[in-house]
């Protein structure tokens, strides 16, 4: 998946988080990330972050507020990654800095 494909799907899915996913409720299911875990493959912490966002929306029975939390820190991950990509500032894939 190159950059433009990955800016792509996650303004989408951004917009799907913020309308449809997000506001339907917590727990969520797995699905609702089987698409975002790939797009965010080229950032460590953005991957990682949205991971531990997405364990707490995955979870029955927690606080309101904890769930608040998390879609805020995935839409605050969204919205960065979103911009890097926009902005080119990615970095090269690995196995492009091994050509080197």
């Amino acid at each position: 998946m190159n950059n433009v494909e990955r800016l792509a799907i996650l303004k989408r899915l951004k917009i799907a988080f913020q309308n449809e996913v997000l506001r339907s409720g917590a727990p969520l299911k797995n699905e609702d990330f089987e698409e975002l875990w790939p797009t965010l493959g080229f950032n460590h912490p953005y991957y990682s972050g949205a991971q531990k966002a997405a364990d707490v929306l995955l979870t029955a029975g927690r606080p309101v507020s904890e769930y608040e939390l998390a879609e805020t820190e995935l839409n605050m991950i969204l919205g960065q990654a979103i911009s890097e990509l926009e902005h080119g500032l990615t970095p090269p894939p690995p196995e492009a800095l091994e050509e080197r």
